[in-house]
């Protein structure tokens, strides 16, 4: 019996001591939690920093428009942008709602409710994610929420006739017989329309770069082309009151041609406005003001775009 309890003792300190002899970590002072805390938060704003916002420029002038249930948003181009990001939704619920807009600046959703709505918008370029520009924006409670057809804002006059070129294809390259670049051409591209609404008193044509500053640069302005007229052929010659070609015969032009010349690849809008008959232009050098102007005075519009770079 003395033996067993001998050999029991010894089995218990055998047990303690290879308890005392294991590796066990030291604890964290609360000091110490808080540095590390810190530092993680520290990496994660640095990783965040790197990756959305620094350095790259964030959408300006957001706007809203709304007629009934629809919302009309736009935005001046952000040049380095190839695309935009929209996170949106009722305000204070989530998540929210997530889109992408690859094609020119600005966003229609339809058949919604009355808000508050808060959307967040953001330039995506080859450096990344800028940050966020945002807008809140209500619905008029006061509208019915049947369905209806909503005609477009009265200052923006409809697509309704087509403007073309045997040159190029919409979204399309231009030749190097119509760009500045690298010894081309620089003539300005043959341009044809059809179905031009009754009423049409004469034509005018604005061309913009959409990549380059704010608002667009103005490459070719050209203004009283006749009304009977469905086409005017390449290399129009700079000056006003054009005697030559006939199918632009008196037409002037504020602007003349200056074909693409980018950095890299730019996007180039060619619109054709059907101005009302007995309408005066009164235009200038910003083409965001002669958008205006063109559209408060048109019947209708047609757009056309090449790339170039």
């Amino acid at each position: 019996m003395r033996k067993v309890a001998a050999l029991h003792i010894s089995y218990l300190m055998s047990v303690a001591l290879s308890a005392t002899n294991c590796s066990v970590p030291p604890q964290m002072t609360s000091s110490d939690q808080q540095a590390k805390a810190n530092s993680n938060s520290a990496q994660a704003d640095n990783a965040n920093g790197a990756r959305e916002g620094v350095g790259i420029p964030v959408v300006q002038d957001l706007t809203s428009q709304i007629s009934g249930h629809q919302l009309r948003l736009n935005w001046s181009t952000v040049p380095e942008a190839s695309s935009y990001e929209i996170n949106w939704g009722i305000k204070f619920q989530s998540p929210l709602e997530h889109l992408d807009v690859s094609q020119s600046p600005g966003l229609t959703l339809t058949d919604l409710v009355d808000g508050p709505y808060r959307f967040d918008v953001y330039a995506i370029t080859p450096k990344g994610r800028s940050k966020s520009t945002s807008i809140e924006v209500t619905l008029d409670q006061a509208v019915s929420t049947a369905p209806t057809e909503t005609p477009p804002p009265a200052s923006t006059p409809p697509l309704t006739f087509t403007l073309s070129s045997s040159a190029f294809l919409n979204n399309q390259p231009f030749p190097a017989l119509y760009v500045a670049k690298g010894g081309g051409g620089n003539q300005s591209p043959p341009l044809q329309w059809t179905n031009a609404p009754s009423g049409t008193g004469s034509f005018a044509i604005q061309m913009i770069d959409l990549d380059f500053q704010t608002p667009p640069f103005i490459h070719w302005l050209i203004t009283n082309i006749p009304a009977p007229s469905t086409k005017i052929p390449a290399a129009i010659p700079a000056g006003n009151n054009l005697a030559q070609p006939l199918e632009a015969k008196g037409a002037n032009q504020p602007k003349a041609y200056a074909g693409p010349n980018p950095p890299a690849l730019h996007r180039y809008e060619i619109t054709i406005y059907a101005i009302k008959q007995g309408e005066t232009l009164n235009l200038g050098t910003n083409s965001q003001t002669n958008k205006t102007e063109l559209e408060t005075k048109s019947l209708a519009r047609s757009v056309l775009t090449g790339t170039s770079q």
